[in-house]
C-alpha cells in the first residue's frame, strides 16, 4: 500500500481528515467511526481527536509505522474562519454504503434530470437522500 493524499479541515472549532471510504473498509474501521464524524460520497470526514487517532492507528498496525508517517506528512491542509461546511453532511452511520449508492443510480436513472438537479443528486448527503425517499420517490430501497 503506498500513501496517498489526505486532505484536512479545520474551522475555529474543530477539524475533521477526509478519508476514502475504500481505505476505511481496507483498514477495517467502517464499525469503529463514531458518529463525530461525517460523511459525503465516497468519502468520510473523520473528526480529528479520536476517529482521525483510529485511523493512523489502524495504518501503523496493519503496515507499519513509516506509512503511517508518510500519510500524515502527505497531508494537505485547509482553514477557514467560518463555520465548515463539512457540519452541514451527514454524521457517520455503519451502513451499508452501496445500497445507498444504488439509491443514488436508480433515483438518477428514474427522470430525465437537468444537469443541475443531477450534480445535486451526485453530490446529495445521506440524509437529503433519506428525505428524497420519504417525500418523493419509493424506489424500494432503505438504509
Amino acid at each position: 500500500m503506498r500513501a496517498i493524499q489526505l486532505h484536512h479541515y479545520e474551522d475555529p472549532a474543530h477539524g475533521w481528515l477526509k478519508v476514502p471510504l475504500k481505505l476505511i473498509d481496507k483498514l477495517s474501521l467502517r464499525g469503529e467511526i463514531s458518529s463525530s464524524s461525517y460523511v459525503k460520497g465516497d468519502c468520510v470526514y473523520l473528526e480529528e481527536d479520536e476517529d482521525c487517532t483510529k485511523f493512523f492507528d489502524a495504518i501503523s498496525k496493519q503496515y507499519s509505522e513509516g506509512l503511517a508517517k508518510e500519510f500524515f506528512d502527505k497531508i494537505k491542509r485547509s482553514w477557514t474562519n467560518n463555520s465548515s461546511k463539512i457540519r452541514k453532511y451527514s454524521h457517520y452511520e455503519n451502513i451499508d454504503f452501496n445500497a445507498v449508492e444504488e439509491y443514488r443510480e436508480k433515483l438518477l436513472k428514474n427522470t430525465n434530470w437537468s444537469a443541475k438537479a443531477e450534480r445535486q443528486i451526485r453530490n446529495a448527503t445521506i440524509d437529503d437522500l433519506r428525505y428524497w425517499i420519504k417525500k418523493h420517490y419509493d424506489l424500494g430501497i432503505y438504509f
